[in-house]
């Protein structure tokens, strides 16, 4: 069985999507702010 299909290395796999996702989105919202013009300047 190789190590990928333990319920332990799943968990721990799928864990990290949330905060992996949340950057993401982050980021995401950035870029397409500077895009629009509308990114606040300090």
């Amino acid at each position: 069985m190789p190590v990928f299909d333990l319920p332990i290395s799943r968990a721990y796999r799928d864990g990290r999507l949330p905060g992996i996702g949340g950057g993401a989105d982050e980021v995401m919202l950035r870029i397409i702010s500077k895009w629009m013009g509308i990114f606040p300047v300090d």
